[in-house]
Formats: structure tokens, sequence, C-alpha cells
């Protein structure tokens, strides 16, 4: 039996989700023609009380189509393909949110956005920009990495309100379990146990491309440093990340940012955490020209970032 992937664990998670609906629209430019937005969208049009509605790229207007609808007590999936595209429905995100975000909601606006995260595929496929999106909106936004945070993401869904649900490009057709690796699903995120003995470094993983964190912790053992993951699931509690029992529990902390925001969640966090932890090492990619060119690549760790944790943790040759 093949392994399901993260476009179609996600599909099934929206599925069952919006099979608990008694009634539900689910919108989105090509969400029910063509790829349906790469197989995110599969047979969300056959379930019973579920509106579908393939719309023009409008996002203005369709963010407060989802606003709307939560207002009258209808939950509602707006499907986008691009991450870009979101800034163009700021007004609503931003305003419209604010005006109704304290009254009595019953229903839930769920904004599930694809990153492309494979290099700069064009002007309009460029935006990594998850943390402002919290900082606008104080909404969550979750980190859809790992199998278990796209259930934790999933389970938090039917809660009143605006959230934002993010999957990396270059994860949607990589398989979503993870072999030979012991997965603990926390309440702010996922512990993967990789070091076949107790470690006390802890690479706390602020992005949608796990993988990155794994290329890491392999290339931490050529240098003999043995670590762990964890894969924060949402950008908008920091303190309960910070308050994380299963992070607690390590001495050395890295904390890795895949995204380009310039202010950002991962930064709050490593302030945070500084005084209840022997050693913090922070990474994070910064703006840089290449970003703008056609053949950039997605961020990797490089040598200097080894040896900035080599001389943090005292491993340094």
């Amino acid at each position: 039996m093949s392994q399901k992937n993260f476009t179609e664990h996600i599909n099934q998670q929206m599925r069952d989700y919006l099979t608990s609906k008694d009634c539900s629209v689910v919108f989105g430019q090509n969400v029910f023609a063509g790829s349906r937005v790469s197989g995110l969208g599969k047979d969300i049009d056959l379930i019973a009380g579920v509106k579908s509605l393939n719309t023009p790229n409008i996002e203005n207007s369709l963010m407060a189509t989802g606003l709307g609808l939560m207002l009258a007590g209808t939950s509602s999936i707006f499907i986008m393909k691009q991450h870009d595209f979101a800034v163009l429905g700021l007004d609503q995100l931003i305003n419209s949110w604010n005006l109704i975000r304290n009254l009595k909601l019953d229903a839930s606006f769920i904004i599930l956005m694809v990153v492309v995260d494979t290099g700069l595929e064009g002007p309009q496929a460029n935006l990594y920009n998850l943390d402002e999106f919290v900082s606008l909106t104080r909404a969550p936004v979750y980190l859809l990495s790992t199998k278990e945070n796209i259930d934790l993401a999933f389970k938090a869904a039917p809660t009143p309100g605006l959230h934002f649900m993010a999957v990396g490009q270059s994860q949607m057709k990589s398989a979503v379990e993870l072999q030979n690796t012991d997965s603990i699903c926390a309440g702010t995120g996922t512990l993967l146990k990789l070091s076949p003995s107790k470690t006390k470094t802890l690479i706390v993983y602020f992005g949608l491309n796990v993988q990155l964190a794994f290329n890491l912790v392999s290339r931490l053992l050529n240098t003999d440093i043995s670590s762990d993951i964890f894969a924060v699931s949402n950008l908008l509690d920091i303190q309960a990340l910070v308050d994380e029992p299963e992070i607690a529990k390590y001495q050395n902390i890295i904390v890795a940012d895949s995204g380009k925001s310039l202010f950002s969640a991962s930064a709050e966090f490593e302030r945070s955490i500084r005084r209840n932890h022997a050693k913090v090492v922070y990474l994070k990619r910064y703006p840089s020209p290449s970003w703008s060119e056609v053949d950039a690549v997605e961020f990797e760790f490089n040598d200097s970032d080894i040896e900035c944790i080599q001389e943090a943790l005292g491993e340094r040759p």
C-alpha cells in the first residue's frame, strides 16, 4: 500500500472536517477544476452539505466572503494556490477582521495557502512571509510541516474565528509519514527523536520543509553533534512554545527559521528561551538580492552555520 503524501493527508483532514459540518463552503480558483490545486480540492465537492465554488482571482472579495459567511454562522475554507496573493486581501484581513473578531462567532474561516518554497518561480511566486500575517491579524498561522502538525491544525479548525494554514510546495508530493523516526505530537508541534541515545541538543524548526532540519542534523552528526528536531506548529502562541515541556528537556537549543520575514516569531522565541537553556543558537535567512533572480534556490544551511553552532556549543575543534 502506497504512503500518503502531504497533499493527500491535508485533503483527508479537510474532508473529515467538512463531513462534520451540516453546511459549509469551500472556494478558490480551480479548486474544483483541472488539478484542483494539485489535489488539495479532490472530492471535496462530493461531500454532503458542502457548497463548492470555483472563483476568479479576486482575493480581497474572497476574504470578505469568508468573513461574511463566518458572521452568518457558516464555516468556510478558501484554498489559495499561492501565498503571494494573500496580500491582496489585507484590507479585509486587518480592518474587517478587527471589527468582528470580538463578536460572538459560531463558525470558522480557514485560509489554506500554498507557499512556493522551491525557489523563485516568478515575481508573484516568491512570498514566504507568514510571520507578518500573525502580526497583522493576531490569528493563528499553522505550519503544515509534519503529519502531526497537520492533525493539530485541523483539530483546532472548529474553533470559531480566523485560521491560516500553510503548506510548502516543496513538500506536497512527499510522503507525510517519516520513516525510522520516533514522532511525538506535542501541544505546540512535533518532536522528532533522531538520536539513538539521549541528546542534549534540540533543533527548533520554524518553517514548512522539515527536510531542511533533517539536513542540518546530518551535517551536525559529521561534527559529532547529535540532535533531535522540534517542528513548530503554530506561529501565534510563542509563550506556549517557550513553556513546551518537550523543549524544556534539552539543554542546548538551535533555533532554525527558513521563512523570509525580517521580524519573526522565531526571534521572539529565541529571546525568551535564553534564560532557560544553557546555550542557544539562532539561524535565520535574511534578505538577499539573489531572491529576485530566476534561478534562486531554497534556503539551505551552509558551512558558516555549522561553524557557528560548533562555536556556540563549544564543540569546535
